[in-house]
């Protein structure tokens, strides 16, 4: 099974248990080893705490034991998703809204090209970065890479903790 697919089923599996605790599933990764690494990253309106993630860990482990499609052996991991986090989800960019945030993108043809400013979410097939020139629109199929900033806070932040 590709990693991309096991991911997503994982999510699927996974999104409405943790959204029952009050959480948003952010992402879920799978990664390779042995035994294999399954990452699931969660926040919530406050941010996330230890207790919060030993509690979803225990709720997910029953859930995944219960799962007959996990390939072998595995070690269960969940997470805030933390200060700088790479963007993965198309549903990120409206979950941090409000954040700061970098973008790697190439929006001329002229190569990729760093980007900085606050993210203010989806708008359609474009991202939207709050920028000291304005609003600067970009394509999300033109993104090669986003990944939050830690900013102390000085971009007008979620409250969101880290």
């Amino acid at each position: 099974m590709a990693l991309e697919s096991l991911e997503e089923d994982l999510f699927r599996l996974a999104f409405e248990s943790v959204e029952g605790e009050g959480l948003v599933l952010l992402d879920v990764e799978a990664i390779p080893g042995g035994p294999m690494r399954i990452r699931f990253v969660i926040d919530g309106d406050g941010g996330v705490t230890i207790d919060d993630c030993a509690r979803v860990s225990r709720l997910l482990s029953d859930l995944l034991d219960e799962w007959e499609r996990l390939p072998g052996r595995y070690r269960l991991e969940v997470s805030s998703p933390g200060l700088d986090r790479k963007i993965r989800r198309r549903a990120e960019y409206d979950h941090f809204r409000s954040r700061g945030i970098r973008i790697f993108a190439d929006l001329d043809g002229a190569g990729i090209r760093e980007h900085r400013g606050t993210l203010e979410g989806l708008d359609g097939e474009d991202v939207l970065l709050r920028m000291e020139e304005g609003i600067l629109r970009i394509p999300a199929d033109r993104i090669g890479k986003a990944q939050l900033v830690f900013d102390g806070g000085k971009s007008g932040g979620s409250g969101r903790k880290g």
